[in-house]
């Protein structure tokens, strides 16, 4: 749920984080925009996408083997 100044408040972008559901939303404007699809594709669609993807198993295992304080760092 968004409120009058964009600020979320629960729903999918708590869940995923804001800047994630941002970015998933942004994919979805850009692939109509740049005529990929003809209507919105969905956001478990780009979610199979996303672990299907070449860099998935670098993106997973920097997850499980980084430091908390590395992945601190990139989380900013």
């Amino acid at each position: 749920m968004t409120d009058k100044n964009g600020n979320t408040r629960g729903g999918l972008p708590a869940r995923i984080g804001v800047k994630f559901h941002s970015e998933m939303e942004r994919i979805k404007r850009e692939r109509i925009k740049n005529e990929k699809s003809e209507e919105k594709i969905s956001t478990e669609k780009i979610s199979n996408i996303i672990i299907r993807h070449k860099l998935w198993p670098q993106i997973a295992k920097d997850l499980i083997n980084e430091g908390e304080e590395k992945l601190k760092e990139k989380w900013n």
